[in-house]
């Protein structure tokens, strides 16, 4: 075997397991997340059971049942600072009052761009973790300053000669200059849009463009909805327009803007985003599973994806 491979060889026996707990950490994430929206509303509706009739000037001074006075107080005043659009949205199935509804609404959309993030956190891990194990899929990653491919180094049997080759010293491994060559390359590609970088996730995966067809653009859509709410308020962009179009162009999808002024979203959306989300993560899970363990159960060298 060669050098390059007995270094390698400790990342790929344990990549399996690796993305078992990614993929288990993330899901108990996108648990909490759903937890979390339910706990609001229902918090929310008990506050308001528990709490007596009492002028709004007074709340915040009421003595009997204190803390669920002001814990009503808190929710009311934040819904001022808070858009009316937001209480359109809610399903109202805990009998709230608007201002309740909107602060309800409001924080589900916090909990939508936090879904976002983890979607975001578990595919980087995902291709650091592959893409350290297996580098050669990486064909156009160059090693430093001579422009040297991961191919050149396969037949490299000494240290010294592979050290000599990519120009390092002594003190640099090939472990750390492949590493950070590869989350560089990792943030790069986070950079770009959701349609780019899927061929290449497809790539490292060594799928097709059959896998994750459809929730990968249901995946675009709900990046584009959230770069909305961070940069524009939640209002319609052309970015998010131009979204939706290649989706509908580019698939037997048809995605319909409702409100062509504000791109806020009801309960039944968040949910079928955290259903999306789930099964993200499952079905790449499995397939990690299966396709990794043959490999190193097979001692196989994989050969640098197109």
């Amino acid at each position: 075997m060669k050098l390059l491979e007995q270094q390698l060889q400790p990342k790929r026996e344990s990549l399996v397991g690796d993305i078992q707990k990614l993929a288990k950490r993330k899901l108990a994430s996108l648990d909490a997340l759903e937890l979390c929206d339910i706990f609001i509303e229902r918090g929310a509706e008990k506050i308001k059971n528990d709490v007596p009739p009492f002028d709004y000037q007074d709340k915040m001074y009421y003595v009997k049942g204190e803390q669920e006075i002001i814990d009503y107080g808190y929710l009311e005043m934040a819904s001022i600072g808070i858009s009316d659009e937001f209480a359109t949205l809610a399903s109202n199935n805990w009998g709230l009052n608007l201002e309740e509804n909107k602060v309800c609404t409001y924080i589900r959309h916090q909990l939508f761009i936090g879904l976002i993030a983890e979607l975001e956190d578990f595919i980087s891990t995902l291709v650091l973790l592959i893409l350290n194990a297996y580098p050669e899929r990486l064909p156009e990653l160059e090693l430093p300053l001579e422009k040297i491919k991961f191919k050149d180094l396969k037949d490299k049997e000494s240290l010294e000669d592979m050290m000599k080759l990519l120009g390092l010293n002594s003190e640099e491994t090939l472990a750390i200059k492949v590493t950070n060559k590869v989350s560089n390359h990792v943030r790069d590609m986070l950079y770009g849009s959701q349609y780019d970088y899927a061929k290449k996730i497809r790539s490292y995966l060594q799928v097709d463009e059959n896998f994750l067809a459809e929730e990968w653009l249901y995946y675009c859509e709900m990046c584009s909805r959230r770069n909305a709410g961070i940069h524009a308020g939640w209002k319609m962009t052309a970015d998010y327009k131009k979204s939706v179009e290649n989706i509908n162009k580019n698939s037997r999808l048809n995605l319909t803007i409702t409100n062509q002024d504000f791109l806020g979203f009801d309960s039944d959306y968040f949910g079928s985003a955290l259903e999306i989300s789930v099964q993200i993560v499952r079905k790449i899970e499995a397939h990690c599973s299966n396709h990794f363990s043959a490999l190193v159960g097979n001692n196989t060298e994989v050969a640098s994806a197109d």
